[in-house]
């Protein structure tokens, strides 16, 4: 996680000698919610600590948000995100165009969070990547098995070392991963 740019004086010291980012909402829904999204979208259906945190927030000034999720190879590894204290401001508009820059910088600059603890680990084979680029088109593992001449056997030890590297629970999530991480394309 990286803090930069702009914020009401006082408020970056603030927050990190709070330890807030522990309980960030915005952090939180990054972690799990894969799209870039709004201050507003991280407030629904939000519990109360979030609702506080994000009052604190606005009370030192920062009233709308936008962020965009950052994922590589291991998964999520940081977020993008702008703040703004005007009291309106159109957040879908300033969602549009930090995720461009966002994912531009990510793709021009793909080691940048190496040092926040990502790992290589997660670096696909060709076959694994293989494999997941069939299970992304909707093949099952016989058929995958056929396509590539090879065992079911063999599919499933590809399959289970990509699960394993991504930490995914189940195929449908490691073809998310696999595809937000750029291992596999999204096919036609």
């Amino acid at each position: 996680f990286g803090h930069g740019g702009c914020a009401p004086e006082g408020w970056g010291d603030y927050y990190w000698d709070q330890k807030l980012w522990r309980i960030d909402p915005v952090i939180e829904k990054a972690r799990k919610w894969p799209n870039p999204h709004t201050w507003e979208d991280t407030l629904a259906g939000s519990n109360s600590a979030s609702r506080r945190f994000m009052d604190e927030a606005s009370d030192c000034g920062l009233k709308h948000g936008a962020t965009v999720p950052i994922y590589g190879m291991g998964g999520w590894r940081f977020n993008v995100t702008v703040s703004s204290s005007l009291p309106e401001v159109d957040e879908r508009q300033a969602l549009n165009k930090i995720a461009a820059i966002a994912h531009t910088y990510s793709i021009v600059d793909p080691e940048l969070p190496s040092h926040m603890g990502s790992s290589e680990s997660a670096r696909l084979t060709v076959r694994e990547a293989e494999v997941v680029q069939w299970a992304a088109a909707g093949k099952t593992r016989s058929e995958i098995a056929e396509i590539m001449t090879l065992s079911e056997h063999t599919i499933g030890t590809h399959m289970r070392h990509a699960l394993e590297k991504y930490g995914a629970a189940n195929v449908t999530s490691l073809v998310a991963m696999a595809i937000i991480a750029g291992d596999v394309y999204i096919p036609h």
